[in-house]
């Protein structure tokens, strides 16, 4: 319950504090180590000048194993998942 409340309640406290999204810049999907990484890089409303990259790393079941949130930039670009 606490990795669902946790998702559910995110998107709302990010609205809060970024505003809606308003420029997708990228989306991926990549597998590293057991884990699907979706990660999708966009701008917000209160933050137009500062992308950021939302992370989630699913496993075989499509249970969430890794979420995190990161100014875009921070993982490098030979870095394929946050695990790394």
């Amino acid at each position: 319950m606490g990795q669902l409340f946790c998702l559910y309640s995110l998107p709302r406290s990010w609205r809060q504090a970024y505003g809606a999204e308003i420029t997708v810049r990228e989306e991926k999907v990549v597998r590293d180590g057991g884990l699907t990484y979706y990660t999708r890089t966009a701008s917000f409303q209160r933050s137009p000048n500062a992308d950021w990259t939302v992370i989630f790393g699913l496993d075989a079941q499509g249970r969430v194993q890794e979420f995190g949130i990161v100014g875009a930039g921070v993982l490098p670009g030979n870095v394929t998942s946050p695990a790394q």
